[in-house]
């Protein structure tokens, strides 16, 4: 492998290791398989975007085990190593948890009004918005619902191939992501001779 595609391949599978542990600790609360997780990425992979929050996450496991020795570990870690952190910023002060929420708020009204925007074919709105979307919110968890609405935009204003490969990148990039099926979706109905501008509803995916 190439140095890029080797960083690619790992970006992949840290994503991939975050995405299953959070499935396992929050959707799952199968908290033991979640911890397994958490571990084998900051074991594999101990400096990449998703570190500060597998430590977070790992903070709350043990301490909702009675772990305190292995949570004040993860605790200790975060204030050291990732100071400037949300989730430094959250061990630190209760309230910082109301700022986030308010946040999370206003990005999801962001997504509503550019889904809007997309539904009425203001596809350069769309655009305008999706390149913003990072500057305004750093923290993005609805990232790949944009880039799945970013996919769906070229089905409407670039080719079939493009649309595919859109499609694809979308899959790849989020392999755990509930937008990866409704990319294989749309892709499935492409390659059975769909037409490019398919109107499948994808609000609640996208």
């Amino acid at each position: 492998l190439t140095a890029a595609a080797k960083a690619q391949s790992d970006s992949l599978v840290t994503s991939s290791l975050y995405a299953i542990g959070r499935i396992y600790h929050v959707r799952l609360k199968a908290r033991d398989k979640a911890i397994i997780s958490f571990d084998e990425l900051l074991s594999r992979f101990p400096k990449t975007e998703h570190s500060a929050a597998a430590h977070y996450n790992l903070y709350l496991l043990h301490k909702n085990e009675g772990q305190n020795a292995k949570a004040n570990k993860s605790k200790n870690t975060i204030l050291n190593d990732y100071a400037e952190s949300k989730y430094a910023k959250l061990l630190q002060d209760a309230n910082y948890l109301k700022v986030l929420e308010q946040k999370e708020r206003e990005l999801e009204e962001y997504y509503e009004k550019t889904y809007a925007y997309f539904k009425s074919e203001n596809f350069n709105e769309v655009d305008k918005r999706q390149q913003q979307v990072n500057d305004l919110f750093p923290e993005n968890p609805l990232q790949p619902k944009f880039d799945l609405l970013g996919a769906m935009v070229i089905g409407h204003t670039g080719d079939k191939a493009a649309y595919i490969k859109a499609l694809q990148d979308v899959m790849k990039k989020h392999p755990e992501d509930e937008v990866k099926d409704k990319a294989e979706e749309i892709l499935n109905y492409l390659r059975k001779g769909g037409k490019k501008s398919n109107k499948t509803n994808s609000k609640s995916n996208a």
